[in-house]
């Protein structure tokens, strides 16, 4: 049975009865400039459930209305109500084709927001904040640590998108930060340590050799200290010698042991010389035991003489020793400093790895930046809209991804269209403006219709002649539907 849309009293129109074909097509109002075409649009978009601004009354008439099967919109003077219940389903309130081509948005990537807020508010569905904490826990579970992704809610799926695209940026513009920060240029570091000369021995080494050499210079420093006070001695007994030597001036021991002995055979032959022989006697006697002193402290002090050596080899050794100890402490500091060299270069190397990392952290969600428009468009319709680098583009014969907002008016026009159709329901209406209409070719126009008889609905809309009207006229077609 074929449904009716009746409009009366609403504007220019005073009664126009709008036929829908029961299989679905185009029905098209034609007419003069001004004969109520826009008006007979927009009443049907307000009783479908859109919005009754800026309709009014015939002039002079008392009421007006719009009905579509059971349902009545009653437009009087004052207000406007509604009544019975909608038997054609349509998606006004959802989405407005007229938006999609032209959201009156200056900016393009406002624009493109736009649009896909009303593509995927007619689609019903919208990317979740699961499916990008999805995502990014397969880049970078961490970022979840500090709550900064979980604060970023939206109910609008295309602001969500963008607060989460550039949340990842931000993530990775900061681990680009952080290896910006750890990197070392390592090259003065090598170019230091090459230039030094190589040592064979490790610092560990070299001290222990250095202590050593150390110890021994501290005995042969005592050693040589004994030795000058060796010498030291020696030359006071040679001093004492010496003036021995010249006070004692008298005969030696042995020869006054032999005048004793004559005296003492001269006193026996000569007793009366005995007074004088005793005397004699008394001081030979004095003058041996001075002798004798003397010959032992002679004797002592020529011992100490030959007991002390007379050249020392103490300070030649001293001497290799101390030039062997400045030798090692030399080889230790240039040990010392190649390996700070070395801990420096490993420490530059550990840092240098940080920073590779951050760098491929960064790298990472720039990429899940990048693939996170694929949540998006899973939730876009296949008719050859898709998104690319965060702009919203069209699959066309000239190009793979041709911005939307560059396409030309009809272009858009058709795409708009074509999103909208498979989301009538069957048996339901969509209402598209003149202006839309009037930019797509007639052999797109026959597409279309081919499209909505395919999907069984019926899509309302206008074009200019110079004809009374409005008038409407049906087209169908048995064309198959081509994808472009």
């Amino acid at each position: 049975m074929t449904k009716n849309i009746t409009i009366k009293n609403i504007g220019p129109i005073e009664e126009l009865s709008i036929p829908l074909p029961e299989k679905g097509g185009v029905v098209v109002l034609r007419g003069a400039q001004g004969c109520g075409k826009s008006t007979a649009l927009q009443a049907v978009q307000a009783a479908s459930g859109g919005s009754t601004a800026g309709l009014s009354l015939r002039d002079h008439a008392p009421k007006g209305s719009v009905e579509i099967g059971g349902a009545v919109l009653r437009v009087g003077a004052k207000r406007t109500t509604r009544s019975g219940e909608l038997e054609v389903a349509s998606i006004e309130g959802r989405y407005d084709i007229g938006r999609i081509i032209d959201p009156g948005i200056q900016d393009p990537e406002r624009a493109d927001a736009a649009r896909l807020k009303q593509i995927l508010s007619l689609t019903g569905s919208s990317p979740a904040h699961e499916q990008y904490r999805a995502m990014l826990d397969a880049v970078d579970p961490e970022v979840w640590t500090d709550g900064r992704f979980d604060e970023i809610t939206s109910s609008d799926p295309a602001d969500l998108h963008a607060r989460m695209v550039r949340a990842m940026q931000q993530e990775a513009r900061r681990a680009e930060s952080e290896a910006a920060r750890h990197r070392r240029d390592t090259t003065a570091l090598k170019a230091e340590l090459t230039s030094l000369p190589a040592i064979a021995s490790d610092p560990d080494e070299l001290q222990a050799d250095l202590s050593r050499c150390l110890m021994v210079t501290a005995k042969l420093e005592a050693h040589l200290e004994a030795e000058a006070e060796s010498a030291a001695m020696v030359q006071s007994a040679e001093r004492s010698l010496e003036a021995a030597q010249q006070a004692h001036q008298g005969p030696t021991a042995d020869s006054l042991a032999r005048d004793l002995e004559a005296a003492t055979a001269e006193h026996e032959l000569h007793m009366a010389k005995a007074r004088e022989a005793e005397k004699t006697m008394a001081r030979l006697e004095t003058s041996v035991r001075l002798a004798r002193e003397h010959e032992n402290e002679v004797a002592r002090l020529t011992e100490i003489l030959a007991a002390a050596p007379r050249e020392s080899t103490t300070a030649a050794e001293l001497a290799a020793m101390t030039h062997t100890t400045a030798k090692l402490q030399d080889e230790l500091e240039l040990a010392h400093q190649r390996h700070r060299l070395q801990r420096n270069l490993h420490e530059a190397h550990e840092a240098n790895l940080v920073a590779d990392a951050c760098l491929e952290r960064a790298a990472a969600l720039r990429k899940a930046a990048e693939d996170s428009e694929q949540i998006l468009g899973q939730a876009l319709p296949d008719v050859g809209i898709v998104m690319r680098d965060g702009r919203l583009c069209a699959r066309t014969d000239r190009s793979e991804r041709e911005l939307f907002g560059e396409l030309s008016h009809g272009e858009r026009g058709i795409l708009a269209i074509r999103l909208a159709v498979p989301h009538v329901p069957a048996g339901g209406l969509c209402v598209v403006s003149q202006e839309v209409w009037s930019g797509i070719s007639p052999a797109n126009q026959q597409l279309i219709a081919a499209e909505a008889m395919q999907h069984n609905i019926t899509i309302l809309t206008a074009d200019v002649d110079d004809a009374p009207g409005p008038r409407p006229e049906t087209i169908t077609s048995t064309t198959e539907t081509r994808h472009r």
